[in-house]
């Protein structure tokens, strides 16, 4: 077992789909989901939740990460070229495009957004053109419940 990973057990996609605070549109095929328990370098601290997932449409591909707080690890450095602000659930964020990315030399669009309670978001995708990612962005709605 990796260092730092709890067993969470079995579960299905829609059980996992649950936990993210946000509905993805149909048009958005769901792959290789996965979700671990991230426990914290710092004592006492509860472990956090990782979902990770994979958002596909015509042949382009999106990274989707939700953390139900604080993520405990880093995936390295990122690289800034350019940055600019999109409407994205109720809100605004700013989306960067980068030339370094978890450590890579590397171009991708990434947004990354915090959510009441602490949750996080990062959505990334190397393939997808700026309007691409931001209709995908465009689909997805904040969960009611």
């Amino acid at each position: 077992m990796i260092s730092g990973m709890m067993a969470l057990g079995v579960r299905t996609v829609e059980e996992d789909m649950s936990s993210l605070p946000i509905e993805i549109a149909e048009e958005y095929k769901v792959r290789n989901v996965t979700r671990e328990g991230i426990s914290s370098p710092i004592p006492g601290q509860k472990p956090v939740t990782q979902l990770y997932m994979v958002l596909a449409r015509s042949e382009k591909e999106a990274y989707l990460f939700y953390w139900d707080g604080l993520p405990w690890r880093d995936f390295g450095p990122m690289q800034e070229h350019e940055s600019w602000t999109a409407k994205f659930l109720d809100g605004e964020v700013k989306i960067v495009r980068t030339t370094m990315f978890m450590g890579e030399q590397k171009e991708v669009l990434v947004l990354h957004h915090k959510f009441p309670k602490n949750g996080r978001l990062m959505i990334y995708s190397k393939d997808m053109s700026k309007d691409e990612f931001h209709e995908m962005l465009s689909t997805m709605y904040k969960k009611t419940n």
